[in-house]
């Protein structure tokens, strides 16, 4: 998943994070994520993609980690100003699905991609990106 998410990041002002905590400082909102994706800064804030990966394939289960993610990272957000959507990916490694979390906290899912299909995966995430690209030139 690294090597697909580096080549995806090549034409965008953004930075990988892996194994990082988001908390709001009350239960339940604190998560931590696989990966997560942020404006190129030195330190870690704003996740705006946010990845939970599938443990042996569960997808419902990484689709409930990475949705309280996103919510909790919506929360933090929001306190800080910011308002926009978010994104989520739960991948196996093989299989990848991609989520949108809107600020009306309406929660839509894609279908499900292979790593076959890289070309394509690399261009939703290309997308995903340059959606997140925009928020950071855009934030307070």
């Amino acid at each position: 998943m690294e090597l697909v998410f580096l080549e995806a990041l090549e034409n965008h002002d953004l930075r990988m994070w892996q194994e990082r905590s988001i908390d709001t400082g009350s239960a339940p909102f604190r998560s931590k994520v696989d990966f997560a994706f942020t404006p190129y800064r030195t330190s870690f804030k704003l996740p705006y993609v946010v990845l939970s990966e599938a443990k042996k394939e569960d997808f419902d289960k990484g689709w409930g980690q990475c949705l309280m993610a996103l919510r909790t990272t919506q929360l933090l957000n929001e306190k800080e100003g910011y308002r926009f959507e978010l994104y989520g990916i739960v991948s196996s490694g093989r299989i990848w699905e991609f989520g949108k979390y809107t600020i009306d906290n309406r929660f839509y899912k894609t279908g499900t991609y292979s790593l076959e299909q890289l070309d394509t995966l690399l261009g939703i995430l290309n997308r995903i990106f340059g959606e997140c690209g925009k928020y950071a030139t855009s934030t307070p």
